[in-house]
């Protein structure tokens, strides 16, 4: 382009005509018009659409997904507790725990002995179990008290 020369510009678009050759000079909103003629609101734009649909699935899953599992949380909770409360029980007032032996398939005795204390029958158990493993007769000390049960096979 040479220093001075006129600038040409394209023409500027003409305007609609409208009925009785007046031209209109609305601005253009798309969807507006079609969603006033037809009664529905306005949506707005797509980004407010997509936020609306992200609303919508988070609160699907939250009241899908979420909602059970801390229910069921909350009943594990309530379970853990029962059984805490249970052990406890059964341990502090020192009511003895009953150690059994009860043999597989044949019509031995069940051998069974009353011990007081959770870990001494937690070792009763072991040196049964040992006594048994080796063939011999079981006798697990002077903790526990033989105890005669005759249970329904």
């Amino acid at each position: 382009m040479a220093r001075g020369a006129p600038l040409v510009r394209p023409p500027a678009a003409p305007l609609a005509e409208g009925v009785g050759g007046q031209r209109d000079r609305r601005s253009c909103r798309r969807g507006n018009a079609t969603a006033e003629a037809l009664g529905t609101p306005d949506l707005g734009a797509f980004d407010d659409l997509a936020a609306g649909l992200a609303a919508l699935v988070a609160v699907v899953v939250v009241a899908v997904v979420l909602i059970p599992l801390l229910l069921f949380g909350i009943e594990l909770v309530i379970l853990g507790v029962a059984v805490a409360a249970s052990i406890l029980g059964r341990a502090l007032p020192g009511r003895p725990w009953v150690v059994q032996a009860v043999p597989l398939g044949d019509q031995s005795p069940v051998l069974t002995w009353r011990v007081r204390g959770w870990r001494r029958s937690g070792r009763v158990i072991h040196e049964v179990a040992r006594a048994l493993q080796a063939g011999l007769d079981p006798a697990p000390g002077e903790t526990a008290e033989p105890l005669v049960i005759d249970l329904p096979r």
